[in-house]
């Protein structure tokens, strides 16, 4: 009885987790993506001219 909580607690926190850590995966590529284009615009000009 006692494993059957265990798991079920287990598993609900892992899922809980697991969410959290994807979103601030998802969050710290999105900001390196945001940073790549604001340095690849900022060399634009300078390619250019």
């Amino acid at each position: 009885m006692f494993w059957f909580y265990f798991k079920k607690y287990f598993l609900t926190n892992f899922i809980k987790f697991s969410k959290i850590i994807l979103i601030t995966v998802a969050l710290l590529v999105f900001i390196v993506f945001i940073i790549m284009v604001l340095m690849g615009l900022g060399k634009l000009p300078f390619v250019l001219s």
